[in-house]
């Protein structure tokens, strides 16, 4: 079976999943791991729940997602003064 097969497998029996278990789950390190739960949230098949090491991942469904805090950005300009690109 592949792996993210064993994780959706591991998500439908238990209800959620995290990264330790899918390394333990699967043999694979935690970056590889990581990597297939991000495959698999953006393919809508798993929910992210909180972040880093909390992060929680659950079966996909579009009630759940709705109800999930966005996420947040940031975004800056600033003025320096006396700088002119041409000199």
């Amino acid at each position: 079976m592949k792996t993210k097969e064993l994780i959706l497998k591991e998500v439908q029996k238990k209800g959620v999943i995290r990264t330790p278990d899918v390394v333990k789950l699967t043999k694979i390190s935690r970056q590889a791991a990581a990597k297939h739960l991000r495959e698999l949230v953006a393919e809508k098949k798993l929910l992210k729940e909180g972040s880093t090491h909390n992060a929680k991942y659950l079966p996909f469904s579009e009630s759940k997602a709705a109800q999930l805090p966005k996420g947040k950005s940031f975004s800056a300009a600033y003025r320096v003064k006396g700088l002119e690109e041409d000199k």
